[in-house]
């Protein structure tokens, strides 16, 4: 049983199928009734007292519930309004951060695909590059064994005609000895 003065704490437990305003509202209800019950239990007290001394204070208790009722109510509709003049603010808010992240995750996104492009092309230019490169190393292996082969033959055409200057001296001088004898 509850006591006259008895302040009653929301214990009403959230459950997930509630909301939250829900929930403030039913404790508010509950907060009231436990007001109302403490109420008649003074009401109970006071007829014990007397009819006329029951008939006063039933008259000022009631007097009081009003104005304690006045005041929750007046408490009630100022947390709905701050309630909704809070959401009233962050909704476009919530709205601007949602649209935002939207950007922010657009942006992103092209900056992936950007950067997915660039490495793609990086890569195909330095596989390009490593083409000519062979490329280029296999035309101046060619042009190196050309030039070798042309040098080996230059050589080998020197030594014969270094052979035959030769033979040629020597005809000369069997040339010369026969024409002084």
């Amino acid at each position: 049983m509850l006591q006259v003065g008895m302040t009653v704490p929301c214990l009403y437990p959230s459950s997930e199928q509630n909301s939250r305003k829900k929930d403030k509202l039913l404790c508010s209800q509950l907060q009231v009734v436990y007001f109302l019950q403490n109420f008649l239990a003074q009401e109970d007290i006071a007829q014990d007292l007397g009819p006329l001394a029951s008939e006063d204070v039933s008259r000022q208790k009631a007097t009081e519930a009003k104005e304690q009722w006045k005041e929750l109510k007046a408490t009630y509709q100022e947390h709905v309004e701050a309630i909704k003049s809070t959401l009233t603010q962050a909704l476009p808010q919530m709205e601007e951060v949602q649209r935002k992240r939207v950007q922010l995750q657009e942006a992103f996104e092209q900056l992936q695909a950007k950067k997915q492009a660039v490495m793609e092309k990086f890569k195909a230019a330095q596989k390009q590059r490593k083409l000519q490169q062979e490329k280029h190393l296999q035309s101046l292996a060619e042009v190196s064994a050309g030039l070798k082969e042309r040098q080996k033959g230059i050589q080998q055409k020197l030594e014969q005609l270094h052979q035959e200057l030769g033979t040629l001296k020597k005809q000369a001088e069997w040339e010369q000895d026969k024409l002084q004898r």
